[in-house]
């Protein structure tokens, strides 16, 4: 299987914050991601790379959160609990949360396949 890269808005539940994977990149065995986003304390960015846990879910641990504001230690765990490519790979649907300060939102999107502008 070859690696895929996506984009798109992802639906956070009780929307208390918005969240894009710029990039979120699909391969065999994890996942890279380059997300943005934007809650009460401003603007954030974020990226890693997943690893798979004993329940088969791609996990990103401990991410660092940089806010375009200020400088703190933030960080958010995201764990994708479902991924699946659809559309002959044009579109990939996950489902999964994400966690900070002990808080946790359930996601889910249909990202569309990143095309880089030219």
């Amino acid at each position: 299987m070859t690696a895929n890269v996506y984009t798109g808005d992802i639906q956070i539940e009780d929307a208390d914050f918005h969240l894009k994977a710029n990039r979120l990149i699909v391969r065999e065995d994890d996942l890279s991601l380059a997300f943005s986003g934007s809650d009460e304390s401003g603007s954030f960015k974020t990226e890693g790379q997943t690893v798979k846990n004993f329940e088969g879910h791609q996990v990103a641990q401990n991410l660092p959160l940089e806010y375009e504001q200020y400088s703190d230690d933030d960080t958010a765990t995201i764990v994708f609990k479902k991924l699946k490519r659809i559309e002959q790979n044009k579109k990939c649907y996950i489902e999964g949360f994400w966690k900070q300060d002990e808080v946790k939102w359930n996601f889910s999107a249909t990202l569309n396949h990143y095309k880089p502008q030219t």
